[in-house]
């Protein structure tokens, strides 16, 4: 979804089970044969599938700002349980002063 110019259908996972076992009725499967009976699926039933409409360029830009906002949490959260670990190697016999009793 990050590339406006790729054109994505999304297949339901039935759809191919269900298309594997037309022909292999031993229900092995495998990436590499998945990936070639996906492609055959989408190739020759594409007009019937509905393409998933990219996102505009606000939309992708607001999920570039949630992500960013995701990473700079899970980096503020990283820093307070390092600082609690430093703490509690410093003073391991007191409990914190901002843990309520």
């Amino acid at each position: 979804m990050a590339y406006d110019f790729i054109v994505l259908f999304p297949v339901n996972p039935k759809a191919l089970k269900d298309y594997r076992a037309a022909f292999c009725v031993s229900g092995a499967k495998d990436d590499r044969s998945d990936a070639q009976l996906l492609e055959e699926f989408i190739r020759l039933h594409g007009d019937k599938l509905k393409a998933l409409e990219p996102d505009t360029e606000l939309t992708r830009k607001l999920g570039g700002f949630a992500e960013n906002r995701r990473h700079l949490v899970d980096e503020r959260t990283r820093l307070v349980n390092q600082l609690h670990g430093t703490l509690k190697t410093y003073y391991p016999w007191r409990r914190p002063c901002w843990v309520s009793r």
